[in-house]
């Protein structure tokens, strides 16, 4: 017989059922059962529509001979159901970066959240226009600690203008992965000595800096 069990709650054990063979034939390495955690009660009664199963849970294994003997075995695994987190609040979409006077114009704040209870990792990329044809990495490796309502990275845009899109990818250890986009409007830094153009994020509002017109 194989059972699952909710660890530490006291609830009672499920069956899981086993293959055909698995009741009658002796096995060694092989398989036993399937035990599917999204619909774990398929002939329960007024079980029907129970959520999938998240969280620390016990398998228990038990053997018989035909002389009654039994022999149990327990295993403690986490099933994991749920998708990641994955959101982005800043930018918001289609909003302008990267102009403006400041001590570092071309870096983009990137903040939002990125968690999950068995999170692995997440990985922040972009590319032009609002399908990129391919994707970069803002960073050279994976960030390996979640985050949430906070700071991702900082993007640094220099050299580049026109739309992007910005995409967050959150794997958890059971490889379940979400992601969250965001199209944004990158212009080049006005600068003091050359002056430039500004507009808003709908292009309703023009401002017109005419070079060394600017104070620090």
């Amino acid at each position: 017989e194989v059972a699952f069990q909710k660890e530490s709650d006291g609830s009672d054990w499920q069956e899981i059922p086993l293959n055909q063979t698995s009741r009658t034939l002796p096995q060694k390495n092989s398989l036993l059962a399937v035990w599917n955690t999204t619909h774990p009660y398929p002939s329960k009664e007024g079980m029907e529509g129970a959520s999938p199963l998240n969280g620390d849970y016990v398998i228990l294994l038990t053997a018989f001979d035909k002389s009654g003997h039994e022999k149990s075995v327990k295993q403690t695994v986490i099933v994991d159901n749920k998708s990641p987190e994955a959101f982005i609040s800043q930018p918001v979409n289609y909003q302008q970066v990267g102009a403006g006077v400041s001590t570092s114009p071309s870096e983009v704040r990137i903040i939002g959240t990125a968690d999950d209870e068995n999170f692995a990792e997440y990985v922040i990329e972009y590319g032009p226009g609002e399908s990129p044809p391919k994707w970069d990495s803002v960073a050279e490796t994976p960030f390996l600690k979640g985050v949430r309502d906070n700071l991702l990275t900082v993007w640094n845009t220099q050299g580049k203008s026109g739309k992007y899109t910005v995409r967050l990818r959150v794997i958890d250890k059971a490889q379940h992965q979400s992601e969250a986009r965001v199209i944004i409007n990158v212009k080049e830094p006005i600068l003091s000595s050359t002056g430039g153009e500004a507009t808003d994020n709908n292009s309703n509002a023009e401002i017109i800096i005419p070079p060394n017109s600017l104070s620090t």
